[in-house]
């Protein structure tokens, strides 16, 4: 029985998935898009709280990590314009929000899936969703595919099946292996993007107090990342933008988290302000030290840190405002795990760069490739990981029309 053959077979109905699979119909190829969910783009719908954090205007490669060099090729080629043209042609308009994020207008993520579902529809592309992909082998001219409905074949097969993030949502990491049996090796996967649980101590009282911070991962003495933003702490740890930013580089037992309360505020003015302010009220009660500083909790929380007394009175405090400016701009806490894979955003790892070509081709084999999350590739928060999931579908699709007559 002769299979049912394609052009392509796209393995992965997340963004890339569908952003590649869309172009080469464009293009006039016959193409399969296999997701195993009951729908797709189930990432793309929570994405951005639940409204579409697409691309940011300030993308480029220093908000990447892992296969930088990749990411700089495909931004080159596809950068912020070329995300808003494609978004544009599916129904789309977007619109700039807080720190250059960038959503579609209707803030509304689920309209963007909607629009990239009818894109596929009309164009012709075969959705095949609740399909697993079982193996993947090559053939003399063809690739062979089985899954959970039955075989087919296809001249070019895109892996395009995302992390091991978020798997309440289908992406489990389970699909590596088909990667894996192909002889491709996985740089192991960690949540990035997520909450960190850390030492508790200064903790205390601060559950659900939100401040600008500027947050450093420490690691046997270096700083190995820096971020500011908001940091929102919790019963177990810490949370926000700038932790989920740093937060791939924290390794459970080997890290320290330094924050920087009011990092646009340089120690020795903040040591004068306190000192004046202790001069001024002598009989202020401690505790009212940092206020209109910090959130009183935070404030009560470095004084609990420095061995102060919330009821002294500020007048025994003018020889401890070096310590406690020193401390405000110097918490420590130490990193003892993270919420996990399950709660995490994107996944750190994937297929190295070094197996890859530079339009994400397999060394290995030809008319091969991965894209997306599947490959070695984290982005900061802020619609960076979405661009990538554009801009690596765009290369590999690129090349697949440029190497077609080959296959």
């Amino acid at each position: 029985m002769r299979l049912k053959g394609y052009d392509v077979a796209v393995v992965g109905g997340g963004a890339s998935g569908m952003i590649c699979a869309l172009t080469l119909a464009r293009a006039g190829f016959s193409v399969t898009l296999l997701e195993k969910n009951d729908r797709l783009g189930k990432k793309i719908a929570v994405s951005g709280n639940g409204q579409g954090n697409l691309t940011n205007v300030h993308v480029c490669t220093s908000y990447y990590h892992g296969a930088v060099r990749l990411v700089e090729r495909a931004l080159s080629r596809y950068g912020y314009s070329a995300c808003v043209e494609f978004y544009e042609s599916v129904g789309c308009l977007l619109a700039e929000g807080k720190e250059g994020r960038v959503y579609p207008t209707s803030f509304q993520a689920n309209s963007v899936v909607d629009n990239l579902r009818h894109a596929l529809q009309s164009i012709g592309v075969d959705v095949k969703t609740a399909t697993t992909v079982q193996s993947v082998q090559q053939g003399k001219r063809e690739w062979k595919i089985s899954t959970s409905h039955g075989e087919l074949s296809a001249k070019a097969v895109v892996m395009a099946f995302g992390g091991a993030a978020s798997p309440s949502l289908g992406t489990d990491g389970s699909a590596f292996e088909l990667a894996k049996k192909l002889g491709h090796t996985v740089v192991p996967l960690r949540p990035s993007l997520v909450q960190l649980q850390t030492d508790r101590t200064f903790l205390k009282g601060l559950k659900g107090v939100k401040a600008d911070v500027e947050v450093c991962v420490e690691q046997k003495g270096n700083i190995v990342a820096r971020a500011r933003g908001d940091v929102l702490f919790t019963d177990y740890g810490v949370s926000g933008n700038a932790v989920f930013t740093v937060s791939g580089y924290a390794l459970d037992g080997k890290s320290t988290l330094v924050l920087r309360f009011l990092p646009s505020v340089t120690q020795d003015k903040l040591i004068a302000v306190l000192q004046n302010k202790v001069k001024s009220n002598p009989n202020l009660p401690a505790e009212e030290l940092f206020s209109g500083i910090l959130p009183k909790q935070i404030g009560k929380s470095i004084l609990r840190e420095v061995g102060v007394r919330f009821d002294a009175p500020c007048s025994s405090l003018y020889a401890n405002c070096n310590v406690l400016a020193g401390t405000a701009q110097g918490v420590r806490l130490a990193v003892t795990g993270s919420t996990g894979l399950m709660n995490a955003q994107v996944t750190k790892g994937g297929i190295p760069e070094t197996e890859l070509t530079d339009n994400l081709e397999s060394k290995l084999h030809r008319g091969l490739y991965f894209t997306g999350e599947a490959v070695d590739v984290d982005g900061d928060c802020g619609g960076y990981n979405l661009h990538w999931a554009f801009a690596s579908a765009q290369v590999v699709a690129e090349d697949i029309l440029r190497i077609a007559d080959s296959l």
